[in-house]
């Protein structure tokens, strides 16, 4: 008599018609240890054999979500991993607080977690600092919002596979929770264990060694693709340098260029270029220009200044003697004629002469402090230029280095030093460069103040 069920066998029809009611089971557990999940519990040894007590109730043991029943996900709870139960699952408005787990962006109970090795097996650690699987976080690595993925667990049992070679199974679920294309490989011909075949599963690229992470632009390793570091498309990115992706952490190797890591490591990457112009890293980090030098192609130089120079202006084209230098804030003139002794460029005051010591000593200028007054005539008279003696001033008015000294007047200024034999106060007439002297100390001069050479 013909069979309802066409040519195939009545042990096969049997195996067939218990899979269809349900008998045989959906998942790789046994009905042994399926037995008492989601039991109250208190202590492992309240649950049936094979289960673990959590958040007071009895849970199937996982390594990752496809060893856990369809629909349901591998969990970290109280440094063991446990197949989540529906009832667990959500949170957020209306629905139960998550207990020891974080409630996610997209509603999700979730473990949380620091790097991926925090997760179960085959989860990254997304943005939010939440276990995800890898088809539940976008190419940023943040979680898809609610809906648009679902927990990445094993496909369910297919209910034929009679023939060789596999008929067409019924239903097995995605990893991502939709409906498959059907039954897997399908029993032998004799159908002698009675098993139908499994559920497709479509987990998207099948990714393996040496790439074995799936990503939106095929498959990496987000372990040492700096393209993918940590996460699909997070591109190591450290200025100027060769980047590296190491256990998932962007690192650089070395600087290109010109460009050297002067400051802060990964975080700005190699950031400055010692051959251009920074006075503080001139030709490699930390070599720092001396006042009155420049930095130009990796070589510090003085910055000598002379009427020519843009923006200067003298009173006579020819009252420069191309040694004097200026600072890079531009208020200290460097006498490289002399040792190098520094002035101020500015003149200062007028004031008595008490008072012009007083201010020298307190000076700060352009982070320099230890300034003073003249000590002499013939220390204050190494700014002197072209001076005329009692002949006036026929070359330069007044007798300076008008291009380092722009704002000298031709008059007396203060040294601090009291002569005896005068009783009087030396200073230096810029008319004409004479050795004049004050006899009151609380006259008001300008005044120009000096520091030994650094």
């Amino acid at each position: 008599m013909a069979s309802a069920f066409g040519g195939l066998r009545p042990f096969a029809v049997f195996s067939l018609t218990l899979s269809v009611l349900g008998v045989v089971g959906t998942a790789c557990t046994s009905d042994k240890t399926r037995a008492g999940v989601a039991s109250l519990c208190t202590l492992n040894s309240d649950c049936a054999e094979g289960l673990v007590c959590t958040l007071g109730r009895c849970h199937e043991a996982c390594r990752e979500s496809r060893d856990c029943p369809e629909g349901e996900r591998c969990v970290a709870v109280d440094a063991v991993q446990v197949c989540q139960q529906p009832a667990e699952a959500t949170c957020g408005s209306g629905a139960q607080s998550c207990g020891p787990l974080t409630c996610a962006t997209d509603g999700q109970c979730r473990s949380s977690c620091t790097v991926d090795g925090d997760c179960p097996t085959n989860q990254v650690c997304a943005a939010e600092r939440v276990c995800a699987e890898k088809t539940e976080v976008d190419s940023t690595g943040n979680l898809k919002p609610a809906g648009d993925a679902a927990p990445g667990s094993g496909g369910a049992s297919g209910a034929g596979g009679a023939s060789a070679g596999g008929e067409t199974g019924a239903g097995g679920l995605s990893a991502g929770g939709s409906t498959g294309a059907g039954g897997g490989t399908g029993g032998s011909v004799a159908v002698d264990a009675g098993s139908g075949g499994a559920g497709a599963v479509d987990s998207g690229p099948k990714c393996s060694d040496p790439t074995p992470d799936p990503c939106p632009a095929g498959c990496a390793n987000t372990q040492t693709d700096p393209a993918n570091c940590g996460s699909c498309g997070n591109v190591c990115n450290i200025a100027h340098a060769t980047n590296t992706c190491a256990s998932g952490s962007c690192a650089m190797t070395a600087c290109v260029g010109t460009f050297k890591d002067c400051a802060n490591g990964i975080a700005d990457g190699c950031e400055t270029d010692v051959m251009a112009s920074d006075a503080n890293n001139c030709g490699d980090c930390g070599v720092k220009c001396p006042v009155g030098q420049a930095c130009g192609g990796g070589t510090c130089a003085d910055a000598i200044v002379t009427c020519a120079s843009a923006g200067v202006t003298c009173a006579q084209a020819t009252c420069s003697a191309g040694t004097m230098a200026i600072s890079a804030g531009g208020g200290i003139v460097v006498d490289t004629g002399n040792g190098r002794r520094l002035w101020t460029r500015a003149t200062r005051g007028p004031t008595t002469e008490p008072a012009a010591e007083a201010d020298c000593a307190a000076l700060n200028l352009e982070g320099i402090t230890g300034w003073r007054l003249p000590a002499s005539f013939a220390e204050l008279g190494q700014t002197l230029l072209y001076p005329g003696g009692l002949q006036g001033c026929p070359t330069c008015q007044p007798a300076v280095d008008q291009a380092a000294f722009p704002d000298t007047t031709a008059g007396d200024y203060w040294t601090s030093h009291y002569n005896n034999g005068r009783a009087g106060y030396d200073t230096v007439e810029f008319c004409d460069g004479r050795n004049n002297y004050q006899t009151d100390g609380s006259g008001s001069l300008p005044y120009r103040c000096t520091h030994d050479p650094l």
